[in-house]
């Protein structure tokens, strides 16, 4: 292509990061914004962090869509590969370090974002994932290899007592296990 340099085009993270090499992505200005976002916090990094943050509203949500009961409940099997795939099954996490998989794929689990919308182009507002779900620090650990601000390492919600930011509970991902103090949710 003689004008390659000039071509412009759409791919998911997964697929964008494993070649920046031949391609960059795209700053981009959101109405609102006094200038561009990368998705990353910078040209080098794979940190996702504008995304996480609301800066790049580029990004869009995996949908699972099932049948549910009356109760408004899927069946267990897919309940369980619901969990599965969103790093929160306990019992998957103890053998599969999901969390860290989609932080090395360039993916962002719900877990680690810190706005939702309720539908595509819609304004953002905070975001706190359920309970102790929340894997923002692990998820910052993986790509790192290394505890950021304002993150503090734990292996107990004791150990949590002193954390910044009302991150009290104790949330533990990765084979091998690492605890991160993190702002529990509803």
């Amino acid at each position: 292509m003689a004008n390659a340099s000039l071509t412009m085009g759409i791919l998911a993270s997964d697929v964008g990061d494993s070649i920046r090499t031949y391609a960059r992505p795209l700053a981009f200005q959101d109405k609102g914004e006094s200038y561009a976002w990368l998705p990353d916090s910078s040209p080098t990094s794979f940190d996702k962090e504008n995304v996480r943050n609301g800066h790049y509203p580029i990004w869009g949500p995996s949908h699972f869509i099932t049948q549910v009961n009356d109760h408004d409940e899927p069946n267990p099997l897919v309940a369980k590969l619901i969990t599965a795939l969103n790093g929160t099954d306990v019992e998957i996490n103890a053998t599969l370090d999901v969390i860290g998989l989609y932080a090395k794929s360039h993916i962002v689990p719900q877990c680690a974002m810190k706005v939702q919308r309720t539908s595509d182009g819609q304004s953002y507002s905070q975001y706190i994932p359920p309970g102790s779900t929340a894997c923002d620090c692990y998820y910052d650990y993986v790509l790192n290899n290394e505890v950021s601000s304002p993150c503090q390492s734990c292996t107990t919600a004791a150990g949590c007592a002193t954390a910044p930011g009302g991150a009290t509970s104790c949330n533990v991902y990765g084979i091998p296990a690492h605890g991160f103090c993190e702002k529990p949710g509803m």
